[in-house]
């Protein structure tokens, strides 16, 4: 399990990945999860591949607002920061029917994620 959720930020969705029986229903699994976390009040996009999860993400973690914790002083003046998302994937080493691209794949989510409004940090949670 991945621990205690108040460690985590106020932007952040756990995937449970040996619940999902498939790699397509994992990533579908991740869209409806990310798209619960950032009240997404749009259409639900199918996600088959990882390359259609970047375009889905996309969308969705450009509604983030930075909170009040995001929120730096410079100069006396108060620029706000990107606001962060973080994505869990709970017991994905575990996950049925998984190339060994998929992790490393899912890992490169915030470099190729590329939004004006989120930072992007992806946490793979280690079963002991």
């Amino acid at each position: 399990s991945c621990g205690n959720t108040e460690d985590l930020p106020s932007n952040y969705a756990i995937i449970r990945s040996q619940e999902c029986v498939t790699v397509r229903h994992l990533l579908e699994r991740t869209v409806g999860e990310v798209a619960r976390a950032v009240k997404w009040s749009g259409k639900i996009e199918r996600c088959e591949d990882v390359g259609r999860l970047v375009v889905v993400l996309e969308k969705m973690l450009q509604t983030i607002q930075p909170s009040a914790t995001d929120v730096e002083q410079r100069d006396g003046d108060e620029r706000a920061r990107s606001g962060k998302f973080t994505l869990v994937f709970d017991g994905i080493e575990m996950q049925r029917d998984a190339s060994y691209k998929l992790v490393p794949a899912l890992g490169r989510l915030s470099e190729i994620v590329s939004t004006r409004s989120s930072r992007w940090v992806p946490h793979f949670a280690q079963r002991n």
